[in-house]
């Protein structure tokens, strides 16, 4: 029995830093056929569902991943990443061609851009022999799946909360692209939600700026007796439990290396605590410090 199962995206990246890209109102220059020195190269691995079973194993639970990976020249690298990692590859569905893949250009702050590139037609189609061991683990954090319809999700998500364990979950770009309305199905199943106030504000229809976060907030998503969890950068994060708001200041960071992966370390780091010790404070306070401490060194886990 596995005592998490992250469900959703697995994902190559290919870090590129350099010194010579051009930042104006917080956008990168780049010139049409211009050809760009990289004076940093890193392969690593990322995706959602990936960095939080990486990153609550290193809290010691027992994680596991299921998720599409290709039969490709990255299918061992991956699988290898994993196993050195300490998480089960049991649960991995091999697919043709299937590719994920991000190529990054890092910034000298720590700050990145991201391509990314997802085979659009691969089915997430998750083997019967599967579910049955799904059904076994202790809880789920369900991710960014790719790339099946808003319906193919309702309905895996629908399959899993049968299963009456605990569900975490974050939404993807993908996700809110659609009305809250209509993320009602998967939202109805979760137990634990994570967003970032921007994501929040976007999500709900209202701006930013007008939203007082200090206050129990989570009625705007019907989410009054669930947990919500909302984090706002270098302004800190907010847990939203049954009228209860509390708030952790983030911790600081001197020299940020690479601030790619650190909402997922949240995640795991809260996820670890909370199942360990269901104390929120505790729980966002080590998620506040593991977080802190990813953007200090390069790669998503």
């Amino acid at each position: 029995m596995y005592d998490l199962i992250c469900i959703g995206d697995i994902t190559v990246d290919l870090y590129f830093k350099t010194e010579s890209l051009k930042v104006e109102d917080n956008r990168l220059s780049l010139a049409i056929g211009g050809k760009y020195p990289s004076n940093l190269f890193y392969q690593g691995l990322g995706g959602n569902a990936a960095n939080v079973a990486i990153d609550a194993s290193s809290f010691e639970l027992d994680t596991a991943i299921c998720g599409l990976i290709g039969e490709n020249a990255f299918k061992q690298i991956i699988i290898q990443h994993l196993v050195k990692k300490n998480v089960s590859t049991e649960l991995l569905m091999f697919l043709g061609d299937y590719i994920s893949i991000s190529s990054i250009l890092l910034l000298e702050n720590g700050e990145r851009t991201i391509f990314h590139y997802t085979t659009p037609t691969a089915p997430f189609n998750i083997a019967s022999h599967m579910m049955t061991q799904l059904s076994e683990a202790k809880a789920y954090f369900i991710a960014h799946i790719p790339p099946p319809t808003l319906g193919e999700k309702i309905d895996l998500v629908n399959h899993i909360s049968k299963f009456d364990k605990p569900i975490f979950m974050n939404l993807s770009t993908n996700d809110l692209k659609f009305r809250l309305s209509e993320l009602k199905p998967i939202l109805d199943h979760c137990d634990c939600l994570f967003l970032n106030c921007n994501e929040f504000a976007n999500l709900v229809g209202e701006d930013y700026e007008k939203i007082d976060f200090k206050k129990n907030i989570s009625g705007k998503l019907g989410f009054n007796k669930k947990l919500l969890i909302l984090t706002d950068g270098q302004n800190g994060s907010y847990a939203y439990n049954s009228g209860e708001v509390l708030y952790q200041k983030a911790n600081p960071v001197e020299n940020i290396i690479d601030t790619t992966g650190a909402g997922d370390a949240y995640t795991a780091g809260f996820i670890a605590s909370f199942m360990k010790e269901p104390d929120i404070q505790k729980a966002i306070g080590t998620a506040s410090e593991f977080a802190a401490k990813k953007l200090t060194r390069l790669g998503a886990n």
